[in-house]
């Protein structure tokens, strides 16, 4: 004769190994499926963002290449470029009368004036000048412009503008050709 209350009821032992089986079920799925099924969401709605962008960009790129061929640079008949030509040795003390005079016309204060010789090598005849100096902006943009058009100035190859009280304060570091 078989017993009938052995097959519907499980022994006390398994009934809590079950539990303890279950529960550890349940919390793998709360600890580590559910947050990463929130990440794996989250890299869906991006991965939808990037598309609708390159589809944008696919519609537009034609669009800014007729836009480029139509601005294309043409060199224009009559502008020339100076040569820059340098400056002598003996003449390196007028660089910064040349500096002054220029930021005087331009109602500008010259705060400092001077060589970076850390830059500076005996190969290269080259060297940089550190110029600072504050004013009101519609002047430092004269006085940039003219700058520029010196025939010993290569390049300005930095330049820092801030809000200095009133004015703006203005750091140039400018590359000079020496002959």
């Amino acid at each position: 004769m078989i017993n009938t209350d052995s097959l519907f009821f499980m022994n006390k032992n398994s009934v809590i190994y079950m539990l303890i089986c279950s529960c550890c079920i349940i919390l793998i799925v709360f600890l580590g499926v559910i947050p990463n099924q929130k990440k794996i969401i989250a890299l869906d709605s991006e991965i939808i963002n990037m598309q609708q962008q390159i589809k944008e960009q696919e519609i537009f790129f034609p669009l800014f290449k007729n836009l480029l061929k139509k601005v294309q640079f043409k060199v224009i008949d009559g502008l020339s470029c100076e040569k820059k030509d340098g400056i002598e040795k003996q003449h390196f003390d007028t660089i910064q009368p040349v500096f002054q005079s220029i930021l005087y016309r331009n109602e500008l204060n010259l705060i400092s004036f001077s060589q970076d010789i850390s830059l500076m090598s005996k190969t290269t005849k080259n060297f940089f000048i550190k110029l600072s100096f504050t004013g009101r902006f519609n002047n430092i943009r004269d006085a940039l412009l003219q700058i520029q058009k010196l025939l010993f100035v290569e390049e300005v190859s930095r330049i820092k503008i801030s809000s200095a009280q009133q004015n703006k304060l203005v750091e140039l570091k400018l590359l000079i050709i020496m002959k």
